[in-house]
């Protein structure tokens, strides 16, 4: 088909064409000025992974890791959308009080029940249905600027709609963090409550049983008479000073029988206390200074002078009538607990003296 024969077509079918653009124009026009229009408010709400320290109080929930950061963004996400959300914008609008969000959003209202649901209930859901139809969540990637957008006829509606979704998500999060706190205060209170029952009940346990064993507390005793008058009571200083001088007793008596466990099977003469006597420093003196005198004579005096005893028998002096008496009988009684060698060796030095003598 050449140009000449369509102007020719158009020119023959002019008026169905004029009328086919005019009925277009006029559904067009009619179209438009029957729509009505619908407004869109959008709020922005900044998700940070770690929230800010408004409450001053621990942090009771783990950091989430940066691997996570997804994951947390698109549960923040779900959570604007939740139905929950919703429920609570409803509340904080009022919406639910009447139908005038619904007349707003040019809804028609539900005039009775539905379903199982009553009346109130209809309504309740209706509102809460048109709230979420109309919201939409964006989040841009590699953002965490989420927005909030709400589509009204009515422009102040989707403002106000939009705000309140926004500060009720903020709202959320703080109370949120609150009643995990919370929670985690009333926990650790009965915590306590429970350790403190059970501290009581040991306590009354052990006192029961110091009662029946006769067990007496005495830093208890001191302690109340102290905050009762300033001082104990004359039963109860009597009692602690029993008590102590007990505590002494056997005390001595643990380190008296170590030192009988360790001395039981040692030398005599090797034992300190035994060294330390004045009257063995004494005869084991005169011993030395003997046996460093007369090497000679007390080896010469083995052989051939008798013994202590026969000396003793042969001595014209009594040991009893002598005025040295006591001083011997001293002398004697600290060499009895000399070692043999020690008394074989005074034995001879007597008998060597007696020899001379005769």
């Amino acid at each position: 088909m050449d140009l000449e024969g369509l102007r020719a077509a158009l020119v023959r079918h002019r008026w169905l064409v004029l009328l086919i653009c005019g009925a277009g124009l006029l559904l067009g026009l009619t179209v438009t000025v029957l729509t009505v229009p619908t407004y869109r408010a959008e709020s922005s709400i900044q998700i940070d992974q770690q929230a800010s320290r408004v409450l001053d109080a621990p942090d009771i929930e783990p950091v989430q890791a940066v691997q996570d950061a997804d994951r947390f963004l698109q549960t923040q996400t779900e959570i604007l959308r939740s139905r929950a959300l919703a429920i609570r914008v409803a509340e904080t609008l009022g919406l639910f009080g009447g139908n005038g969000f619904l007349e707003a959003m040019h809804v028609k209202p539900l005039s009775g029940a539905m379903g199982t649901l009553g009346a109130g209930e209809a309504h309740r859901e209706q509102v809460i249905a048109v709230l979420r139809d109309n919201l939409s969540i964006t989040l841009p990637d590699g953002s965490r600027v989420a927005r909030i957008a709400f589509d009204s006829p009515d422009p102040a509606m989707a403002a106000k709609v939009a705000n309140a979704f926004a500060n009720t998500m903020i709202s959320s999060n703080l109370s949120r963090r609150f009643d995990t706190s919370v929670y985690a205060r009333q926990f650790l209170r009965e915590q306590l409550e429970q350790a403190k029952e059970r501290l009581e009940e040991s306590e009354r346990s052990m006192v029961g049983y110091a009662r029946s064993s006769g067990i007496i507390d005495t830093d208890a005793i001191r302690e109340a008479g102290s905050a009762a008058s300033g001082a104990p009571s004359l039963v109860a200083s009597s009692l602690i000073e029993s008590n102590d001088a007990l505590s002494q007793a056997r005390s001595r008596r643990i380190d008296a029988e170590q030192l009988w466990t360790t001395t039981r099977s040692a030398p005599l003469m090797s034992l300190p206390e035994v060294l330390s006597n004045p009257a063995i420093q004494t005869m084991m003196e005169r011993a030395r200074n003997w046996r460093e005198a007369t090497p000679n004579k007390a080896s010469a005096a083995r052989t051939t002078i008798p013994t202590s005893s026969a000396c003793a028998a042969r001595s014209p002096r009594s040991t009893s009538a002598s005025p040295i008496s006591p001083k011997i009988s001293a002398v004697r009684s600290a060499t009895a607990s000399a070692p043999p060698s020690f008394r074989n060796s005074r034995c001879r030095a007597r008998s060597n003296g007696c020899a001379t003598r005769r």
